[in-house]
This record gives C-alpha cells, structure tokens and sequence, in this order.
C-alpha cells in the first residue's frame, strides 16, 4: 500500500485522482501517522498530470487543501483552452 501510495499517477480528473489519493493517503497513514503534511502535499503535486502539475509547482502551496483547489482551478484552465472560442462574425 505504501508503493501503491508513491506510484499513484492522475490518468483521469483531479477528482478522481483525489479520491484515490485520499483512500491509498488514509492506508499510508495509518502505518505512518507522523508523515509530514509536505510530505503529502509533494506526493499529491507529483502525481498530478504535466499540464497542471507544472502550474502547481509554480503557485507553491504550502498546504495539500490549498493544493487540491488550485489544481482543480488549473484543470478547468486546461480544459477551457481545449474548448474552441464561439465565433462572432459570419466567414463567407
């Protein structure tokens, strides 16, 4: 469970890549209640998908609740620029 914990990996969205953290994070510390919230906060950063792990790593967040809103804020930023602009004029 504590490899499982390190090797976690975001493949979906941070929600569904939270839920799994939150479980494998309860597990962890269970056989290490006195990991550091760094500690936490690193492993949930690091297991995030490029595009928004690099934003993460540039706001620095001292605290994984801090971290988990701005990684859902930098996801829907990635998913809106995916998304293409409404045109507002005709082409001919």
């Amino acid at each position: 469970m504590v490899e499982d914990f390190n090797r976690l990996q975001q493949t979906g969205t941070v929600d569904e890549y939270l839920t799994r953290f939150e479980e494998l994070k309860s597990l962890f510390l269970a056989r290490n209640p006195n990991m550091l919230e760094t500690y936490l906060l690193e492993s949930f950063i690091g297991g995030l998908k490029l595009a928004i792990k690099a934003l993460m790593r540039a706001f620095k967040p001292l605290m994984l609740d801090m971290a988990i809103e701005q990684a859902r804020c930098q996801e829907e930023h990635v998913q809106a620029l995916k998304i293409p602009p409404n045109r507002t004029y005709k082409s001919n």
